[in-house]
């Protein structure tokens, strides 16, 4: 995420009030991974809506975890009227 973060620098500016989401999926603990979301979010100026986590030992469990996929929803949901509200 550190290489990520520091090859986004020059965007930064293009980045500030826009809605942003973090989705992590991790085999033993998210660990870090939604709060280092979060403080990129916050040092770029972007809008946090939300988050989804989830928990898979083996490719593509999340996928098919209907529990993850109704969150996922709500999200897209959230990201969603945050976008039409930034439009008004």
């Amino acid at each position: 995420l550190k290489n990520f973060m520091d090859r986004t620098c020059p965007i930064w500016p293009g980045l500030e009030q826009k809605p942003v989401v973090g989705v992590a999926v991790a085999e033993a603990g998210i660990g870090q991974a939604i709060a280092n979301l979060k403080t990129y979010s916050s040092l770029t100026g972007m809008r946090w809506i939300g988050q989804v986590t989830a928990l898979a030992k083996t490719p593509k469990q999340a996928s098919k975890d209907k529990d993850v996929e109704l969150q996922l929803e709500r999200l897209a949901k959230r990201l969603v009227r945050a976008l039409k509200a930034k439009r008004q």
